[in-house]
This record gives C-alpha cells, sequence and structure tokens, in this order.
C-alpha cells in the first residue's frame, strides 16, 4: 500500500468501526464463485466483528459446494464448525431492519452474491481492490485501491489498525 493508502486505511477503519457498532448484525459477503482472496477477507471481516464489536456476524456462501475452487471448499469445511457459514435462503430467515453488509473482494451489483437483496441493508460497506464502474454499488463507504494485490491485503492492514492478532490459520488463509 502507498502512503495514500495508508492513511486512507485509517479513516477507513472509523468508517467500519461506525458502521459495526450501528448494526444489530453483519453479513460479509464476497463475490460469486468464491476464490481463496474473497474467502480469506471475509473471514478477516467476521473475525474483526467478533473480537473487536462481539457482534453476530454471518458469511454468506450461496455457491453449491462441489461448485467451489477445492482450496476455497477445504477452507469452508475446516471452518464451519466455527464460523456461521450461510446461504441466501438462511440468510433471507435471520435478516432484520438493522443490518450490515460488508462485501469483500468485490464491488459490482452483478457479482455480489446478494446483488438482489442489496436493498434490504439499511448499511453497505465495500472493501475491493477491483476497480469501480457503473456497476459499482452505491455506498460512500467504501476502501477500493487498485495498488494493492488482494482484498486481504487490505483487511490485514485492518487488523493492524485495530490493533488485532491473527491466528495462525486466518494468516495463512490471508497469505494464500
Amino acid at each position: 500500500m502507498n502512503s495514500e493508502d495508508n492513511l486512507r486505511i485509517k479513516e477507513f477503519k472509523g468508517v467500519l468501526e461506525d458502521s459495526v457498532l450501528n448494526a444489530s448484525q453483519v453479513f460479509v459477503v464476497a463475490h460469486d464463485n468464491p476464490d481463496l482472496d474473497a474467502i480469506a477477507s471475509a473471514l478477516g471481516i467476521y473475525y474483526i466483528v467478533r473480537s473487536k464489536f462481539k457482534k453476530p456476524c454471518y458469511i454468506i456462501v450461496n455457491d453449491q459446494a462441489d461448485k467451489l475452487e477445492p482450496g476455497v471448499k477445504k477452507v469452508i469445511d475446516k471452518e464451519k464448525g466455527i464460523i456461521p457459514f450461510i446461504n441466501l435462503k438462511k440468510y433471507l430467515e435471520l435478516k432484520g431492519d438493522n443490518d450490515l453488509l460488508v462485501t469483500t473482494d468485490v464491488n459490482k451489483v452483478n457479482r455480489v452474491s446478494v446483488g438482489e437483496h442489496l436493498a434490504n441493508f439499511n448499511d453497505v460497506v465495500l472493501i475491493d481492490h477491483h476497480g469501480e464502474d457503473e456497476h459499482t454499488i452505491s455506498t460512500d463507504k467504501k476502501f477500493i485501491t487498485c495498488g494493492v494485490s488482494s482484498a486481504s491485503e487490505i483487511v490485514t492492514k485492518l487488523f493492524g489498525e485495530f490493533r488485532s492478532s491473527i491466528e495462525e490459520s486466518l494468516a495463512t488463509y490471508l497469505l494464500a
């Protein structure tokens, strides 16, 4: 990250913190057919929300398990006893009036796994390393920079800003 991005991440930490504090529960979602960056960065946000804010938090993965990349499936299988991975149907059962959506590794309406349900969220925060365009989800709460290699790099910086330690397995996923 360049020095401008480092300053922006400090400001973004406050934006994320305010959004989480004002939400009843948090849903984290990546793009359809998630890759390791999408899953690792979603897991990172999950751990920040749970450890720092003690808020209910869920990771939405709406793809069928047999359609996932082998590495992604392996991570989900290993973590699913600890992390609440849910599908879109379960999200619709859990949704409330004051939910926060955090997207990782995606900012496009047509690529996010909850695209048709974006209007359900009062608050949306984007974390991504892909450029914006006319399909970018409409929100002013975003950290999007093309100057990094992955969303996992951004989330790792957030751990530093929140002064949180990263568990060994999560560190491995973030590096993958």
